[in-house]
């Protein structure tokens, strides 16, 4: 009983396709628009290579900068008064050496992370 019932349905069923026409033209619709993506994407590749390169710069050129200016920062560090425990640190650095060392490179990673959004924000813009 089941099965004729089944026989009938599939018997019945003639969906109604659409012209080879109207296919072809979603079909290439759609490759094209796979082309465009993988254009963009190549772009977006391009431009994001081009700000890390422009960021591993700035920064580079802010650590040597800020190195040639570690005599200073460690002198103006040891105006404050911080309190040193010796037993921590090994012979012949000071707490303010490192303090030096530590607020330098932050500074530059800082700079080349700004440096790196805006340089990605302006060649995205340059279209």
């Amino acid at each position: 009983m089941e099965d004729n019932d089944l026989k009938k349905l599939f018997s019945d069923f003639d969906p109604e396709l659409p012209s080879d026409f109207d296919f072809m033209s979603k079909l290439q619709h759609r490759l094209e628009l796979m082309d465009m993506i993988k254009h963009e994407q190549l772009a977006m590749q391009r431009r994001n290579r081009m700000a890390v390169l422009i960021a591993a710069m700035a920064g580079f050129v802010m650590g040597v900068v800020l190195t040639l200016l570690y005599p200073v920062a460690a002198e103006w560090l040891q105006t404050f008064n911080f309190r040193q425990s010796a037993a921590y640190l090994p012979i012949g650095i000071t707490a303010y050496n490192c303090i030096a060392w530590a607020l330098m490179a932050t500074l530059s990673g800082v700079t080349a992370l700004n440096v790196y959004e805006i340089a990605l924000a302006k060649l995205s813009c340059k279209k």
